[in-house]
C-alpha cells in the first residue's frame, strides 16, 4: 500500500511527513518499554517525547495540544486463543 500510495479498503491520505523540529510524541509505559521502542521506530530516536502512566493521560496530552500524537500498546488476541500475551 505504501509503495502505491493508495488503499482501495480505506479513505485516508498518507501523509509522507509527520514531523518537524515541533512534533512532540507522548507514549503510555515506563521508560524502555515497547511503546517506546515502537515510537522510536516509527519516528526516530531524536523525537521530542515523553511518558505517561495511563492512556487516559496520552490522549488528554494529545487533546490538550501537548502532543501530536501518542503511541499508545495494543495487544492483538486471536478469537481461538493465539496471539501476543
Amino acid at each position: 500500500l505504501l509503495e502505491h500510495e493508495k488503499n482501495d479498503m480505506f479513505s485516508f491520505t498518507i501523509c509522507k511527513e509527520l514531523v518537524d523540529e515541533h512534533t512532540k510524541v507522548i507514549f503510555q509505559g515506563a521508560e524502555g518499554a515497547y511503546s517506546q521502542l515502537a515510537m522510536e521506530q516509527f519516528f526516530g530516536r531524536e523525537i521530542d517525547c515523553d511518558h505517561v502512566d495511563t492512556f487516559r493521560e496520552a490522549m488528554e496530552y494529545v487533546a490538550d495540544g501537548k502532543a501530536d500524537f501518542a503511541v499508545l500498546p495494543i495487544v492483538f488476541k486471536h478469537p481461538s486463543g493465539l496471539g501476543a500475551d
